[in-house]
């Protein structure tokens, strides 16, 4: 058997599922015939699908050198990438190796398709795998190892695909949930649910959900939730320590991040900070190590400490057109306040810099302000400088010279937290500054290296 012959079998048979289950499809094709990928590209196009989803088989022409599940798309967020990381989570749950999702932007059936659009190649594990030459075209022959390996691939894709379709008909049961109702209105205390595909219903019982409370996906083993427009709150660590989820939908309307919403969801690459967003409370964007894109809106008025802390996976960092509370110097990487009065990070991955002089008018520097910058050798904070947080400089390898001026009063504090910290980590990292100031006097006590500036006589 052919490759093309195989993956039409399995296109088949999920475009089955996906039917039987409400789902329009569209078939490029429904024998074994051969169709440039520009020909499938203009075809989704004209039928105006809500998704294209191309499927193959790969492997080499070495025995199990390849084996597993790897989906392409153009780029990793947003829908597409969504859909490729539940596809890949399915069938990791049949028993295929997750070979990840990779961004593929000269593919034609990823860059000319007018919708999200996933390529996904199976790599020959558990089939038995041979090369066969025809006409100087190589072929892939599988052969299933058990009669019922075909069956789970192609519902565990087919399942992973009609999360996708109209969403609000496909919502998780009632039982799916614990919750309590109060004043005609319902909030969520509890996922019991066992899908890993989350669709949070708009009402229980007749009543509007509008709330998720305190913790109430902390640490559950969910891939992907998508949260209703009813909800206006979510509670305290409500998603925290997910290390499994990879795609959360928030409600436009949601006007507060509260506290460790989101902390250590070390797998979440397809999110987007809700349009209406007011508030980010304290370490809600905290070691989400995957999230490749984000963009501060610009409703944002607040943005509480410790934020941003071990998010090294991003590529790009933004604030919204429009805002007034905060701005963003890509050149040196710098999070600020639109007054320069406040740096609440410094993201240097995104620009490494040896040397950082932070503006005049600057008078708070974050906790973990600098937290692993592996590149800065030298910071400069400006006179009027008038709090530096703790571990604002922490794991700083490279940094040997801190000017801090003699306008610092509160060293290594925390906002909302009694008592103070140490503001490095190495013994290289020496702070310069004026002999008896406020720095210097810390330093002494505390075993920080310590000069004075030099001056020019």
């Amino acid at each position: 058997r052919k490759e093309s012959e195989d993956a039409l079998a399995l296109t088949l048979a999920v475009g089955s599922i996906l039917e039987e289950n409400g789902v329009d499809v569209y078939y490029t094709r429904t024998t074994d015939i051969y169709e440039s990928p520009y020909q499938k590209a203009q075809e989704g196009n004209e039928v105006g699908g809500d998704y294209f989803v191309s499927i193959h088989r790969n492997s080499s022409p070495y025995p199990n050198q390849y084996s597993g599940v790897e989906s392409l798309v153009y780029n990793r967020y947003g829908a597409a990438a969504r859909m490729a990381y539940n596809i890949n989570a399915g069938l990791e749950q049949v028993g295929f190796v997750n070979l990840g999702v990779n961004e593929r932007p000269n593919l034609v059936v990823l860059n000319s398709t007018n919708m999200p659009a996933v390529l996904v190649e199976m790599k020959g594990q558990g089939f038995d795998i041979l090369w066969i030459g025809d006409s100087g075209d190589l072929y892939f022959l599988m052969f299933p190892n058990d009669d019922d390996a075909f069956v789970r691939q192609a519902l565990e894709v087919g399942q992973s695909l009609r999360v996708f379709h109209r969403k609000d008909e496909r919502v998780n049961p009632a039982s799916d949930f614990d919750c309590t109702a109060e004043n005609g209105e319902v909030t969520i205390t509890d996922y019991t649910g066992t899908r890993e595909h989350v669709l949070i219903p708009s009402e229980i019982g007749g009543f509007p959900v509008t709330m998720l409370a305190d913790k109430a996906f902390y640490e559950k083993h969910v891939t992907t939730v998508v949260v209703p427009d009813s909800v206006t709150e979510i509670g305290e660590a409500c998603f925290s320590g997910d290390n499994y989820l990879v795609s959360l939908t928030l409600p436009d309307g949601l006007a507060e991040l509260p506290p460790i919403a989101l902390e250590s969801c070390y797998s979440l690459m397809d999110f987007e900070l809700p349009k209406g967003l007011k508030t980010i409370g304290a370490g809600a964007l905290q070691a989400i190590f995957y999230l490749t894109h984000l963009t501060i809106p610009a409703g944002v008025t607040d943005i509480e400490q410790m934020n941003f802390l071990m998010m090294h996976g991003l590529e790009e960092v933004s604030v919204a057109e429009g805002s007034t509370s905060f701005t963003y110097d890509a050149e040196n990487g710098l999070l600020m306040t639109a007054d320069k009065a406040r740096l609440l990070h410094c993201f240097f991955h995104l620009a490494p810099q040896k040397e950082i002089i932070l503006p005049e008018g600057m008078k708070t520097i974050d906790p973990f302000a600098f937290h692993y910058d592996v590149t800065v050798e030298k910071i400069v904070l400006p006179e009027g400088t008038e709090t530096i947080g703790l571990l604002a400089f922490g794991i700083c390898p490279k940094l040997t010279e801190i000017v801090i001026p003699q306008s610092v009063t509160a060293i290594g504090t925390v906002e909302g937290q009694a008592g103070s910290g140490s503001i490095t980590s190495f013994a290289q990292n020496v702070l310069v500054t004026p002999e008896g100031s406020p720095a210097w006097d810390w330093a002494q006590k505390t075993g920080v290296t310590v000069k004075a500036p030099e001056t020019n006589e």
